[in-house]
């Protein structure tokens, strides 16, 4: 395990984008029951449809996971901050069928997004350590959703649920535009490095 991290940046940086989001998607999860019930009024059966909302969202994320070949990070990342921006919308909606749809936009980003950081492990971790890692990494991103649920539950005592949402949209946003960065600067460093070894 040690070797196959050491030697792929990809994974190094999928990981990391895993850790990152996992800390963050605790808010949605405990919004999407406070918006049913609190904000849009509609009890449990406001929560079953919202859920199902992101049933159909994740369903559809095939219609476009189908297609991809290449480019899995500019796709990913792209799904990432439409994700965000989904978020943002969200926490200004005030109608439930409004919500309704944006929910189905937010699964169907989601889950390209995931299906795009996945292709991208399942291709760069080879097949002898695969079972392994990927059992690691589901532990860990578990781990770290728990913890940000509860400290999301916490934060639902201080803000407004809207201004909770809205600020995991931000925080969809500001990790994706991070990671562009990253990835920059690990393609300028390649180029770099390809450059010198021509001249030698």
């Amino acid at each position: 395990m040690k070797e196959v991290l050491s030697h792929s940046f990809l994974i190094k940086f999928t990981i990391f984008y895993i850790i990152l989001i996992s800390l963050v998607t605790g808010i949605d999860n405990i919004l999407i029951s406070i918006y049913a019930v609190q904000i849009f009024h509609l009890g449990n059966l406001g929560v079953g449809f919202f859920y199902g909302a992101l049933g159909i969202g994740l369903v559809s994320s095939y219609s476009i996971t189908r297609h991809l070949k290449k480019n899995f990070i500019a796709g990913g990342l792209s799904c990432l901050i439409l994700e965000g921006i989904m978020l943002i919308l969200l926490s200004f909606s005030t109608h439930a069928a409004v919500a309704f749809i944006i929910f189905v936009f937010t699964a169907l980003f989601s889950g390209t997004c995931n299906a795009c950081f996945n292709t991208i492990l399942m291709q760069a971790v080879p097949l002898e350590t695969r079972g392994t890692f990927f059992g690691m990494i589901q532990a860990l991103s578990n781990s770290l959703i728990a913890a940000s649920m509860l400290a999301a539950g916490a934060c639902v005592d201080l803000v407004t649920p809207r201004i909770l949402g809205r600020s995991g949209g931000l925080f969809f946003i500001l990790i994706s535009i991070v990671l562009v960065i990253l990835f920059g600067f690990h393609k300028k460093k390649m180029k770099e490095n390809k450059s010198e070894d021509a001249l030698h």
